[in-house]
């Protein structure tokens, strides 16, 4: 067998038993994923033989990751959590590694490898802290919200101390090569703006215009590598790169559709990453050094817990979240392992200290998800005495409505819900009408509402109300099993496009359905009977008295079984006539 072949075997085969295990017992996925590559790699049962290809490999989840971070950023969100990225994140990094670097000097490390390392670990891990925010539901939390704030401003900081520790390596000639260094930087970013403005929002107009969904996912995988293989040519990181073209399509009207297109993705190499990181823990240098390296892991811990605490705290979290955020970012992070690899090339750290960075970052990030489960049977503990309801600490964010096609119906309903200030997601279809509709003020996103996954990036496990829109009869009906299936309780209120169409929408049980040219047409009924000399409230009174009447009789025929022909017959016939309307209403 194709040893390539039987690795990814291994890797699939450890994953389908030991992440559901962990997830059964209540201990996460991550922590799951982590002993999984521990048992499996060289120093567990050695079942893998390539783990420097499984390593890169795994890299990429952290690059789509990033992207996706930056598709979340809108310009008005980045410049809401401006406090958080520009204030807490420079402090949690600066007295994190003013309280490690003195440790390590303690410990007789080189000033120089005692500063790498001491900002090396000072780093969270972005996959491990998004990750358990989103498996929680707790990324839109005030905890979560400072949590991301503080992970952006890291990864943000990765690019600068990479120059540092390149500038360590040699003093005589670091300072022209760092200057030059930037130079090239700040030229991939222009171009990365340009290309961003001129080619990337147009080449997804135009892939989505193909109604071909492979050549969508494709253009997404293209965007994503292409603008991390520019950053890495230009010296900087692929991880940076690919933040960047997130960032610059937040503002797109594709944003949801990439999101789920590359989710997939993202949750498989991700999962890959902390495959690699288990595969990574050196077990018998951890059995040989595990009197001092366990301590040593619990006090990085324990002291970036601490100052995480008191940092959330004075940024207005209250006891019970900034609990929560110190145990999110407590641990050694994945950018900690590029700074290790780039001080290596340096020749700023050998290879046996090295190794005991990775394996500390390593151990720290097993020690996360237990972490967060004592934290949470404490928490629970103190809460017990106090009504579930009054719990002050972090709650899933509010629902929303989900808005399926944005013609003239779906944006009535926007505009109506906006006068509210209810925040609605809508979805189209078709990218022409959704390029038209968002240079009308209108906020509309492409995205297949036939598809669960793009319904669920678009928030419907949270969402109040489903708003039926859909032009097409039978497209609607196939979203409207789909949503009823899945979601029956959440309510729908739907178009329908003619009076058949409402009869199949009745059958599935949906109350609120309102067929497009009904009203229009009851107006003008009602014109028209005074036109022809019925005095107004008379002619209001018939119109009402018809309305009702016909919801009656949809709702006999679904209860006694009828057909659409004889609803079509009620409601045409001569017995239709006032008095018997006011009898039938009546009775």
């Amino acid at each position: 067998m194709d040893s390539t072949f039987a690795n990814v075997m291994v890797v699939l085969g450890a994953v389908v038993i030991a992440v559901p295990l962990f997830q059964r017992l209540g201990l996460g996925s991550i922590l799951g994923y982590l002993v999984a590559g521990t048992i499996i790699g060289p120093f567990g049962l050695a079942l893998v033989n390539d783990t420097a290809a499984i390593s890169k490999l795994a890299h990429f989840g952290i690059v789509f990751l990033l992207f996706i971070i930056g598709l979340e950023l809108a310009p008005k969100r980045l410049w809401d959590m401006r406090m958080g990225v520009f204030v807490g994140g420079p402090i949690q990094l600066l007295v994190s590694a003013a309280m490690i670097l003195p440790v390590m000097l303690w410990m007789g490390v080189d000033l120089k490898a005692a500063v790498v390392i001491a900002f090396g670990l000072a780093l969270s891990s972005t996959a491990f802290g998004v990750q358990l925010l989103n498996e929680r539901n707790e990324l839109g939390s005030a905890y979560g919200s400072e949590a991301f704030s503080i992970l952006l401003f890291q990864d943000l900081a990765v690019v600068p101390l990479l120059l540092i520790v390149s500038a360590m390596a040699d003093s005589t000639t670091a300072e022209p090569a760092s200057w030059q260094q930037i130079g090239i930087g700040l030229g991939a970013i222009a171009a990365a703006v340009l290309v961003g403005r001129f080619v990337l929002k147009p080449m997804f107009g135009l892939m989505s215009s193909t109604r071909v969904q492979e050549v969508f996912t494709a253009a997404a995988l293209l965007a994503v590598l292409g603008f991390g293989a520019l950053f890495n040519l230009a010296g900087l990181s692929m991880e940076l790169g690919a933040f960047a073209a997130g960032l610059l399509l937040a503002t797109s009207p594709y944003r949801k559709a990439l999101e789920t297109e590359l989710m997939p993705f993202k949750g498989l190499l991700l999962g890959l990453f902390f495959i690699s990181v288990g595969m990574s823990i050196d077990l018998p240098l951890v059995a040989g050094t595990v009197h001092w390296l366990l301590p040593l892991v619990i006090a990085l811990v324990a002291a970036k817990f601490a100052i995480l605490y008191a940092l959330g705290r004075l940024r207005g979290l209250d006891h019970y979240e900034a609990l929560y955020l110190g145990a999110c970012l407590s641990q050694g992070g994945e950018f900690a392992l590029v700074i290790v690899a780039a001080a290596l090339v340096a020749a700023i750290l050998d290879n046996a200290t090295a190794q005991v960075v990775v394996v500390a970052v390593g151990m720290s990030m097993a020690l996360t998800p237990l972490l967060y489960l004592l934290l949470d049977r404490w928490v629970l503990a103190r809460k017990a005495g106090i009504d579930s309801d009054t719990r002050d600490y972090p709650h899933p964010p509010a629902g929303r409505v989900i808005i399926a096609g944005f013609g003239r119906f779906g944006q009535t309903i926007s505009r109506v819900l906006s006068a509210r200030n209810i925040d609605f997601v809508a979805l189209e279809k078709d990218p022409r009408h959704v390029d038209f509709v968002n240079k009308h003020c209108h906020q509309a996103y492409y995205g297949d509402a036939t598809r669960m996954d793009i319904l669920k990036t678009a928030g419907i496990d949270q969402a109040q109300l489903f708003v039926l829109a859909l032009p097409d009869p039978e497209t609607s009906i196939k979203v409207a099993k789909l949503v009823h299936e899945h979601f029956p309780d959440l309510p729908i209120v739907a178009r329908a496009r003619n009076f058949r169409h409402a009869w199949e929408l009745d059958s599935m049980g949906i109350s609120h359905v309102h067929v497009e040219t009904e009203l229009a047409g009851l107006e003008a009924a009602g014109d028209a009977l005074t036109a022809l000399g019925i005095p107004n409230t008379a002619a209001t009174e018939t119109v009402a008295l018809f309305v009702e009447y016909d919801r009656l009789l949809r709702q006999e025929a679904q209860e006694d079984g009828r057909d659409y022909q004889w609803l079509y017959e009620k409601t045409t016939s001569g017995a239709a006539r006032i008095d018997d309307l006011k009898d039938s209403v009546g009775g």
